[in-house]
């Protein structure tokens, strides 16, 4: 098991943060930083967070849409394909 730091819980207190949808300037203010710059490095969030954000944004996309998509890369497939 991973020893804990202050480092790594000033990373987790942000990330935690936005993944709670407070905003990065307030994030900034929480963490004493003068500039959102550092903020952003602190307060990263996993890939597995933001597939799920994305994730709840489809059942507002229609079917036709998720069909044209789908039909895009398959003709995209078939292109890469034919140079390769």
């Amino acid at each position: 098991m991973r020893q804990a730091t202050l480092h790594s819980l000033r990373h987790s207190f942000g990330a935690h943060l936005r993944m709670a949808g407070v905003s990065m300037a307030d994030i900034a203010d929480l963490m004493g930083h003068k500039d959102l710059a550092t903020t952003q490095i602190y307060a990263k969030v996993e890939q597995q967070y933001l597939r799920a954000v994305v994730n709840k944004l489809t059942p507002l996309i229609p079917d036709r849409v998720h069909s044209k998509v789908a039909l895009r890369r398959k003709k995209l497939k078939r292109r890469t394909a034919m140079y390769c």
